[in-house]
């Protein structure tokens, strides 16, 4: 179970954080957040997939936290707890990321999902149709 939350936060904080490394200039967060050093546990720089051509790129503990401030900020509302507001049975696991229309299991993937959103199935998302989707 630790392991599935591990790799959850993990990967929902690489990718915030690399959207805002390929987006602008990167200052390092001055602490680690207490949820990456107890529960995630992270010591060393962990590798995690940057695109489908097989490269990768290691996040620091800082970079986890910094990423985690990020994502509690601008995506908490719509992924509370590793859901997905819009479409509840799919999470934020790398497996349901893969099976998404494009793939978006590597921080490549999420970047391009942040700068042209589509439904897991690869349609347009149209925010008004879920935003009202929500609401009822």
């Amino acid at each position: 179970m630790l392991n599935f939350i591990f790799l959850k936060w993990l990967w929902i904080a690489a990718f915030v954080l690399g959207s805002v490394l390929i987006a602008t200039p990167f200052a390092q967060a001055a602490e680690v957040d207490p949820y990456v050093s107890r529960y995630l546990q992270v010591t060393e720089p962990v590798s995690l997939p940057l695109n489908q051509q097989g490269e990768s790129r290691l996040f620091t503990a800082e970079d986890l936290s910094e990423g985690k401030r990020l994502f509690g900020e601008n995506c908490k509302s719509c992924h509370v707890g590793g859901a997905t507001l819009p479409n509840p049975i799919v999470s934020l696991s790398l497996e349901d990321l893969k099976g998404a229309t494009p793939p978006r299991n590597t921080i490549q993937g999420l970047v391009e999902f942040q700068r042209e959103p589509l439904t897991y199935d690869g349609k347009i998302l149209d925010l008004g149709v879920v935003l009202s989707q929500s609401a009822g």
